[in-house]
C-alpha cells in the first residue's frame, strides 16, 4: 500500500479513501519496515485521527497517543451541524485558489483565510507548503486529495476510542477556537485512560509553541512509557 499524506508535500498522490483508516495500516508498515515494535505516537488534525485508529487497531505497537491540538468535536458529536461544517470545509478546499502571482499575494490569501494565525505561521506554511513557478508560486498540495481527506472529519471515531487501551493525552491549545475545555473533558471519557493538558496556544501548537508543546508531550510520554 503507497503513502497517502494527504495531498500535502512532495509525495506521491495514489487513489485511495484518504481515509484515517488507510493511514493508520500505513503507519503500522512503517513501523514494520524500519524495525519498531512499539511507541508513542502523536499528531495533529489528521495525524491525531490517524493515531486514534492506529491506537485501537495495533494495540500492541503503541504506548501512547497524544492528540496535538485535540481532536476534532466532527468525529465525536456527529450532528447536523457538524457534518454540515465539515462538508462546508471540504468544498472551500475543493473550490479554494492553489496559484498565485506572487509570493506576497500568497500571503495576503493565507492571512484571510487564516486570520487567527499569527505571522510567524503563516509564514511557515507560505515556507513549507509552496513551491516557486515560472509566474510566480503555487500550493504543494492537491486540492481534491485534501478535500477527500477533510470530508473524512465526519467519520464516528467514538468506536475506536473504546477499543483503545493506551494513555492518551488531549493536549489542547488554551486559547483554542476549535475545541473547548468541557468538551474536551466529555471526549476524554471515550476512552477509558485519558487526560487533558492544556498548553499556551490556539489549535496548532507546533507552530505557535513549540517549547510548550514539546514539554507537554515529553512528560506524558514519560509518565505513559511507566504505566
Amino acid at each position: 500500500m503507497g503513502a497517502r499524506p494527504a495531498g500535502h508535500g512532495d509525495s506521491g498522490r495514489p487513489d485511495g479513501e484518504y481515509s484515517a483508516e488507510e493511514y493508520a495500516d500505513d503507519l503500522h508498515l512503517f513501523f514494520r519496515q524500519v524495525g519498531i515494535d512499539k511507541a508513542i505516537v502523536a499528531g495533529q488534525s489528521l495525524g491525531g485521527r490517524v493515531g486514534q485508529v492506529f491506537a485501537a487497531v495495533y494495540h500492541a505497537e503503541i504506548q501512547g497517543l497524544g492528540l496535538v491540538g485535540g481532536p476534532h468535536t466532527s468525529n465525536f458529536f456527529p450532528t447536523r451541524e457538524e457534518a454540515t461544517k465539515v462538508l462546508n470545509a471540504s468544498h472551500r478546499m475543493l473550490e479554494s485558489q492553489t496559484e498565485f502571482a506572487s509570493r506576497e499575494a500568497a500571503f495576503a490569501y493565507l492571512r484571510a483565510l487564516r486570520p487567527r494565525d499569527k505571522e510567524s505561521a503563516l509564514r511557515h506554511r507560505l515556507e513549507h507548503n509552496f513551491i516557486a513557478t515560472t509566474g510566480g508560486v503555487a500550493a504543494k498540495y492537491d486540492k481534491v486529495r485534501v478535500a477527500l481527506g477533510l470530508a473524512h472529519m465526519a467519520d464516528d471515531l467514538r468506536k475506536y476510542a473504546a477499543r483503545a487501551t493506551c494513555p492518551v493525552a488531549i493536549l489542547r491549545g488554551s486559547a483554542s477556537s476549535e475545541l473547548t475545555l468541557a468538551q474536551a473533558k466529555e471526549i476524554a471519557g471515550c476512552w477509558k485512560n485519558a487526560v487533558v493538558i492544556d498548553v499556551e496556544g490556539d489549535y496548532a501548537l507546533q507552530m505557535e509553541n513549540p517549547t510548550g508543546l514539546a514539554r507537554a508531550l515529553s512528560s506524558f510520554a514519560a509518565q505513559a512509557v511507566r504505566e
